[in-house]
């Protein structure tokens, strides 16, 4: 949108259940929210401000986190020797790559390489060098 980001004014909220003392005034009445924090600033290097109702109250009624449910695991599935055999594919692959790069570079003077267009020699090495790392 046209909009700029600086012209909007961002904050947080706590939401809770309407105590029985204020449902009491007022029947309608369901939940209750008040601002805890505004961002001062501009939105990518702003500060938020607490505000009168702060600090935020988790579901808890505690102003910390809640604890995370599950454990995290381990995400990686590849046991530790398939690693290191690729590691060590990845390491061989890419020290033949730079060392046909100065090859090339050395010898580009060379009638063979010359016919052989250094320049296409360089992006079909810069290409191996990619495809190798995909063995990480």
């Amino acid at each position: 949108g046209s909009r700029r980001r600086e012209s909007v004014t961002y904050g947080i909220y706590n939401y809770r259940d309407v105590e029985s003392v204020e449902k009491q005034a007022d029947p309608t009445l369901t939940t209750w929210h008040y601002l805890t924090h505004i961002l001062q600033g501009h939105p990518t290097n702003a500060t938020w401000t607490p505000t009168p109702f702060a600090p935020f109250l988790f579901a808890s009624t505690s102003p910390d986190p809640p604890k995370t449910l599950r454990d995290m695991t381990e995400q990686n599935f590849i046991s530790r020797g398939v690693q290191i055999v690729g590691w060590s594919f990845f390491g061989l692959v890419f020290s033949m790559v730079l060392s046909a790069l100065l090859f090339v570079h050395l010898f580009r003077k060379e009638e063979t390489i010359r016919q052989s267009q250094p320049t296409f020699l360089y992006l079909l090495m810069i290409g191996c060098a990619l495809m190798s790392i995909g063995m990480i």
